[in-house]
């Protein structure tokens, strides 16, 4: 890709330009590549919160891959999820405190 034609499109953003960049072969690829890194991450962090948490991988397992996939009904749900878990109070001994996490005040 020609840093001529990205060049416009990060430093003055606007729809025009987005969409002249994905029209291209390679924008359309640089923007499929930003999104999947975005899902990647955000499913890391919702692993790593879910460890913390405490929440059993069997409920857990779909939700990363719900997100790479759909990441716009992985994250709500997951989100939803968090905050349910995070209202009740956890025993001794949960998943994170294994884990070498901070142990229940």
């Amino acid at each position: 890709m020609h840093t001529l034609r990205v060049r416009p499109a990060v430093s003055s953003p606007d729809i025009d330009t987005f969409r002249d960049l994905v029209a291209l072969a390679d924008g359309a690829g640089a923007v499929w590549a930003q999104i999947i890194a975005w899902d990647l991450r955000l499913g890391q962090w919702m692993f790593l919160e879910s460890r913390r948490l405490g929440v059993s991988p069997l409920v857990m397992g779909p939700l990363p891959v719900l997100t790479i996939l759909l990441s716009p009904l992985g994250l709500p749900v997951f989100l939803v999820l968090r905050a349910v878990l995070r209202t009740r109070p956890r025993p001794a001994g949960g998943a994170y405190e294994r884990v070498g996490g901070p142990a229940n005040p």
